[in-house]
């Protein structure tokens, strides 16, 4: 028997937490992005460029509000939400810089569950 285990099933009583939403592609596999410039995250399945990218999670846009911060790569880049729709958010980059391919995206308020 393990002695450093509270119980042998204290293995299967951790929960995972669920995966980040992430970005789709880019044509280049990242972009360069600039603080002032207009962003837009879509659910249009095309390669992304430095005006906009697929983002494939609803719940995103469901959630998303004018003035909320939406944070990639843990908060590297930032950008602030002009408008939401069920298909399009629209928002200004607040701290530019270099978004890669498949980077996790959050709501500053908190992580968002994805429907597995």
């Amino acid at each position: 028997m393990l002695k450093h285990c509270a119980s042998p099933s204290a293995a299967f009583d951790r929960r995972e937490p669920a995966p980040a939403p992430r970005v789709w592609k880019f044509g280049d596999g990242f972009a360069d992005l600039v603080a002032g410039a207009r962003f837009r995250f879509d659910r249009n399945p095309a390669q992304g460029d430095a005006t906009r990218v697929a983002l494939p999670h609803p719940e995103l846009f469901d959630a998303a509000r004018p003035g909320d911060a939406l944070l990639v790569d843990g908060g590297r880049l930032r950008f602030r939400v002009l408008s939401a729709t069920r298909d399009v958010i629209d928002t200004e980059i607040t701290r530019g810089g270099e978004i890669l391919d498949r980077e996790g995206v959050r709501l500053e308020a908190g992580p968002l569950s994805v429907a597995h």
